[in-house]
Parts: C-alpha cells; sequence; structure tokens
C-alpha cells in the first residue's frame, strides 16, 4: 500500500446569545509527489493540515462570536475593555486587568442590550464604537472633547480628564451631596465652573459630579455663557473656587431647609392624626 493523498477534516460547535449555535466545518486535502517518501512525509504533511484547519475554523468562530457582541474565543491577540466614564459621558479602551481605580470620575464596563465590553480584540471594540458613530481621541486631529461622547485609547485616558481641569476650559456640571444626617445623594443644581474648580471639585468626597448631558457643555467661558442663556432652566456660574465654595453652602442650606419643612410637616401631620385618636377614644369611653 502506498499513500497518495492525506485528506484531514475538523468540525465544531459553538454556542451564541439568544440559544443558537455555529458549526464550522473545513477539510484539506494533501498529494503526496510520486518522488517523495510517502512513508515518511505524510504524517508531518497531516500536522500541517490540521494546523491549517484548526486555525481557519477558530477564526470562523472568534468572527462569529464578535458578530454576535462576545469576546473573540480562541485569538491570542492582547485584549482590551471598554469602560464608561459615567461623570463626562466618555468610553475608554484600555487593556484587560488595567486598574481604573487612578482614573477620575465613576468608572464601570460599557454593557449594553447586545454588547458587553470585556476582554475584546481591539479591531473588534474599533468596529464597536465606529459602529456607533463615537470619536476616538488621538486619532484623526481629535485632541480633546470636542462635544458629547469621545473613545479614548491607551495612553490617552486621562487625556479628557486633563482637558477639563486646564483653567480656560469651562465645563457645566451637576452636583450632587450628602447632608450630614442622610446617606443618599441629593441634588443640588447645576453650575458651569472652570478647570481649576474641576480639580478641587474631583477631589471632594462629599460631593459628586457628571457634565451636564448634550453636546457644548465643555469649552471657553464665553461658549458656556451662550449654552446657559439658551437653557430654560438655572445655571450658576463660578468665577473661582470662593465662589463655588459659596454656592455649596447656600445650596446645602437651602436644601436642609426643604428637609426641615418636611420633617415639620410630617410631625404636624402625626400630632394631627394623635389628637385624633385621642377624641375618638374619648368618644367611645
Amino acid at each position: 500500500m502506498k499513500i497518495t493523498t492525506v485528506t484531514v477534516g475538523l468540525r465544531r460547535t459553538e454556542s451564541l446569545p439568544g440559544y443558537s449555535n455555529i458549526s464550522p466545518s473545513i477539510s484539506l486535502t494533501a498529494q503526496i509527489e510520486p518522488d517523495q517518501d510517502w512513508l515518511m512525509d505524510w504524517p508531518p504533511v497531516e500536522q500541517r493540515l490540521k494546523s491549517e484547519i484548526e486555525a481557519h475554523v477558530e477564526a470562523w468562530i472568534d468572527d462569529e462570536l464578535e458578530k454576535a457582541g462576545q469576546p473573540a474565543k480562541f485569538s491570542k491577540e492582547p485584549r482590551y475593555d471598554l469602560w464608561h466614564w459615567v461623570s463626562a459621558d466618555v468610553l475608554a479602551i484600555l487593556p484587560t486587568g488595567r486598574d481604573v481605580d487612578d482614573l477620575p470620575g465613576h468608572w464601570r464596563i460599557f454593557v449594553d442590550s447586545e454588547f458587553q465590553g470585556r476582554a475584546h480584540r481591539l479591531s473588534n471594540l474599533r468596529r464597536k464604537v465606529e459602529s456607533n458613530g463615537l470619536i476616538i481621541l488621538g486619532e484623526g486631529g481629535h485632541n480633546g472633547p470636542p462635544g458629547y461622547e469621545h473613545l479614548c485609547v491607551e495612553g490617552l485616558a486621562l487625556s479628557v480628564w486633563e482637558h477639563l481641569t486646564t483653567p480656560t476650559v469651562w465645563s457645566i456640571v451637576k452636583i450632587n451631596a450628602h447632608l450630614d444626617d442622610e446617606q443618599d445623594w441629593n441634588f443640588l443644581g447645576r453650575i458651569a465652573v472652570n478647570g481649576d474648580t474641576m480639580i478641587t471639585l474631583d477631589n471632594d468626597d462629599s460631593l459628586r459630579w457628571e457634565l451636564l448631558s448634550g453636546p457644548g457643555v465643555i469649552g471657553s467661558r464665553e461658549d458656556i455663557e451662550a449654552i446657559i442663556a439658551g437653557h430654560s432652566y438655572h445655571i450658576a456660574i463660578a468665577v473661582d473656587n470662593e465662589e463655588f465654595d459659596q454656592w455649596i453652602q447656600e445650596r446645602l442650606s437651602d436644601l436642609a431647609r426643604e428637609r426641615e419643612a418636611e420633617r415639620e410637616a410630617e410631625r404636624a401631620w402625626e400630632g394631627g392624626a394623635d389628637d385624633e385618636n385621642d377624641q375618638e377614644d374619648d368618644d367611645n369611653a
């Protein structure tokens, strides 16, 4: 017996979201040339075919998984996570395992109905970003936040924060705070501040901030004043940290008075209810 051809086939099944699956298969055939030693040459030919078809099938599965919003399973490429900076409505691509505790603001892994942003190949995250019309910060001349949502690639994750904390840059932020006797966060108001105040604000654990939603909330003071003039609700502006601190204290005092008025109303209602119950007891006696 003499082996003249070597054929190798492979089929693999992989589960996809929505209780579906795929079963890609492939087979390759190689011919042993007449001048080859078939006894010695066919085992390495078989191994080469196995390697090639495994690579094809695994690449096929990885592509289908990524189309379904899942990370690739077999690729050895470096993996990245897509993070959402909630405070500033900013997205960042960072290497999987990167600690975000040293980044400003509150971060969480990006998730939507069809995508979970952990452990993806960089190329897949770029496709996700481009399909949603986002901007890759630092590419194509985009070196700072021009408006609404932005994407940072590794090494540029602090670029947005550095931009926000430039003294000449102004931002419109919403402020929440704790009252001394409460654990919940309470809305204080909306205020425009410059980069110096943003640094102070981010270092204050008693306050929580986020950029006002919508385009144009970052820019020069003239830009911000124009935005404020076009809004129907009140937005304050603080020219320095002293004015910002004064605004915070006034809003906290207003909130404390509102809480006390609510408590007074509750006590009055409870007192009135007690009087009615006492009267009913006397009548029954």
